[in-house]
């Protein structure tokens, strides 16, 4: 079932937009600053080209928040989907699906990561359309917010080790 919810999330990230970029496109990068609070997450799958696919699975560390807010399991969500567009240093737009039985949670989002000059950083915005209806507005705002956060400390992180 398509919605036409839109959740955006957007914060300026301390790095180029082409630092930022290849951020999102490598998966060990992508493993480290995705997952949002409480949550880790494992890539089982990663084609990071126009129309590669992907799958990740984002497991819950306390098995209280898996079973109040899993998709897939009473531990994890599975998100599977393929690039749709790769822009390098300007976005990456992905298509995302759940792997869950709960059709509350069915559907085929568009998350696009747009990336523009802000001072000395990035605006980082993130564009979640067509947001299943079980995914609560408020939680899933949050979690934009906390991965915006640890890409933030990434990118820091980053320059600091160079």
């Amino acid at each position: 079932m398509e919605t036409t919810r839109k959740d955006i999330a957007s914060k300026v990230v301390q790095a180029s937009a082409d630092e930022i970029y290849r951020a999102i496109i490598d998966p060990q990068a992508l493993a480290h600053w995705l997952p949002p609070r409480n949550m880790r997450a494992r890539i089982n799958q990663f084609e990071p080209w126009e129309g590669g696919q992907y799958r990740i699975t984002l497991s819950y560390d306390h098995p209280d928040l898996g079973a109040k807010f899993a998709k897939s399991s009473d531990a994890s969500d599975i998100a599977q989907g393929s690039f749709l567009k790769l822009s390098p240093g300007k976005c990456v737009v992905q298509s995302v699906e759940f792997v869950s039985d709960n059709p509350d949670f069915a559907g085929v989002m568009t998350m696009t990561y747009a990336l523009s000059r802000a001072g000395d950083g990035t605006q980082v915005t993130i564009i979640a359309e067509h947001v299943p209806p079980g995914i609560s507005p408020d939680d899933h705002l949050a979690g934009m917010n906390s991965t915006l956060d640890n890409l933030a400390q990434y990118m820091e992180r980053g320059k600091m080790s160079r």
